[in-house]
């Protein structure tokens, strides 16, 4: 009688944390076809709105931004991208670029839940802390690039043709005053912006910074740009 009912309440409350991240708790593997299809067209769903809101708090903060931002889009004007930036936005004020990864993720739980998710972020060596410890062997694809190292990539070519990230900037937000002076005027910063904590925040040298969407435009506005991690 002790057990039971907290039992229940536990499972109640997995089960609806499972639901708030729009996946359900048993492996798809073991779902019907059908009701797969309609578990992930829920998640897009989660991912687009958390898009949405990415550009939500760049406006209301005062950047100017271009979401999805595409290979093709960015080479058009001479930025060479390794994949999409979900949010490329511009403060004018604190002449700071911010190149944005949002992850719309289910929390994770059992220990391999937590080591698959890390090494999401950072690659397989980011749990391998000392010289007696493996690598995660993570079941991804060898074309597989971890997160951080993503957002890290297109960091660095923003970097190299900061002119060009601002061009298109300014074609997205004609009404914005983009001065570019000289280059070294813009600090860019990567940020992987998530919808709850996330576990993979927390590692010895986590490299770029991660916050939540709740406190995305908080941040954007801080005086001082964030140092990586929480």
């Amino acid at each position: 009688m002790w057990l039971l009912p907290r039992c229940a309440h536990r499972t109640q409350y997995l089960l609806l944390t499972y639901l708030n991240d729009q996946q359900l708790p048993w492996p798809d593997a073991s779902l019907p076809a059908p009701v797969r299809e309609a578990v992930k067209a829920w998640h897009k769903l989660a991912e687009d709105h958390l898009e949405t809101e990415l550009v939500t708090a760049a406006t209301e903060a005062g950047l100017a931004s271009k979401a999805n931002l595409k290979e093709t889009k960015a080479r058009s004007v001479g930025l060479a991208l390794r994949g999409e930036i979900d949010l490329l936005a511009a403060d004018p004020v604190r002449h700071r670029i911010w190149i944005i990864e949002a992850k719309h993720l289910r929390q994770a739980f059992s220990p391999l839940e937590t080591g698959a998710r890390i090494a999401d972020f950072h690659g397989q060596a980011a749990l391998a802390t000392g010289p007696g410890i493996h690598k995660y062997r993570q079941f991804r694809s060898r074309n597989f690039r971890p997160y951080v190292q993503r957002v890290l990539s297109n960091t660095r070519a923003v970097l190299q043709s900061t002119d060009a990230a601002i061009r298109l900037m300014r074609r997205a937000e004609s009404a914005q005053d983009l001065t570019t002076g000289v280059r070294d005027d813009w600090e860019v910063i990567p940020l992987l912006v998530t919808t709850h904590i996330d576990v993979s925040a927390f590692v010895t040298d986590p490299q770029v910074t991660f916050v939540q969407i709740d406190h995305l435009q908080a941040l954007l506005t801080a005086s001082q740009a964030p140092p990586p991690g929480p």
